[in-house]
């Protein structure tokens, strides 16, 4: 087993019969509706040729379970592979990726799940920094 990292889920890298699995277990504040969502646009891109391994179904042949009050879900794992993009070159043959995937999320399926949760509704330690950051005047301005 080997932790592939992630700011919100726990991801880790199984091996198994199958081969190499990932098993993603979501934070207790994620819910079921709102990962069907994530797991229908992964469905979409792939659709168009996105490098996006599929879910795995459980027995019951849903793409997700529930554990200690935890969503999870399982997919093949898939070694990273390309360029390292230090190199003009690389750059410029990597930039059309980023501008097709906005493409084709614009017309990728939508939901009321899927829409973000209001920041105030976010309470605990973990969520403080951001808080200040997002009260502190001028912040959008910085980032537009």
């Amino acid at each position: 087993m080997r932790d592939l990292g992630g700011n919100f889920n726990l991801n880790l890298q199984v091996s198994t019969d199958q081969g190499a699995l990932v098993v993603r277990v979501s934070p207790e504040w994620v819910e079921a509706d709102r990962l069907a969502a994530v797991q229908a646009v992964r469905e979409y891109l792939r659709g168009q040729g996105w490098p996006i391994p599929q879910s795995l179904c459980t027995r019951t042949r849903t793409t997700l379970a529930q554990l200690h009050g935890r969503l999870v879900e399982v997919e093949h794992y898939i070694e990273p592979r390309g360029t390292s993009m230090t190199t003009r070159p690389a750059i410029s043959a990597g930039i059309q990726w980023p501008a097709r995937l906005h493409e084709d999320l614009r017309a990728a399926p939508t939901s009321p799940a899927a829409g973000r949760r209001e920041l105030t509704a976010l309470r605990g330690p973990q969520y403080e920094w951001a808080l200040r950051l997002l009260s502190a005047p001028g912040w959008r301005t910085a980032f537009s």
